[in-house]
């Protein structure tokens, strides 16, 4: 529906016996990934045979960029999450709501796949290091789930210096964490300032939680 909630015909949701299964994984990344198209991403392929999603002026001095970076698993370019999609629909468990808001703050998108496949801290890397950083964007926001977190981790201790002076903030969602490090750059400071781990609690929404390795921890 509008919502982006899957429905049957009787308007219910999906029932104990649905068949989250490859078939209908398959379907949703083929769903979404078209749905990226229509919101004006273009799509390019990396390193052979890998697509990546971004808007038309992302790699172009971008004033304002946005990186998304999905988890490992069977999850490619615009899915968070394949159950959450079908069971807390399009706007929980897909990216689509963070091109909306994207669009609202006039901010390109870069819309990474670390599972496509290859080594999903390679493909992150590889994204940075080869078109990111050389198209010179002057704000950088991350938004990565789960093993995505690690990659934006090792993307950090391996460019302090850049992403010190480039990354404004970045935000991980049950983010898996590495200590972040540098030689010669207080990078784990910095990286508690620049980030927040919105992991699973008891504890309210935001509530805040103890620091982890690289990131103040809030309640999600």
């Amino acid at each position: 529906n509008e919502e982006g909630m899957f429905l049957d015909s009787k308007g219910k949701g999906p029932q104990k016996g649905f068949q989250n299964d490859d078939k209908f994984g398959d379907w949703l990344h083929s769903y979404v990934q078209a749905q990226l198209l229509q919101e004006g991403l273009t799509v390019k392929m990396f390193s052979g045979n890998v697509p990546i999603f971004y808007s038309p002026r992302a790699f172009d001095s971008a004033k304002k960029l946005l990186v998304l970076i999905c988890g490992s698993g069977r999850i490619k370019a615009g899915i968070w999450s394949v159950g959450i999609c079908a069971y807390r629909g399009l706007k929980a468990g897909s990216i689509l709501p963070c091109l909306e808001e994207a669009k609202k703050r006039d901010m390109e998108v870069v819309v990474l796949n670390p599972n496509h496949p290859n080594s999903s801290h390679n493909h992150s890397e590889e994204i940075f290091n080869k078109i990111i950083i050389p198209s010179n964007p002057e704000r950088v926001w991350i938004i990565a789930h789960s093993m995505g977190g690690s990659s934006t981790c090792q993307i950090i201790s391996k460019n302090p210096n850049w992403c010190i002076q480039h990354v404004k903030a970045f935000a991980l969602t049950d983010g898996c964490e590495t200590k972040v490090k540098s030689k010669g750059y207080k990078i784990n400071e910095w990286s508690h300032l620049k980030g927040i781990n919105w992991i699973r609690s008891e504890k309210p929404l935001n509530s805040p939680l103890k620091d982890g390795e690289s990131t103040k921890h809030r309640s999600a």
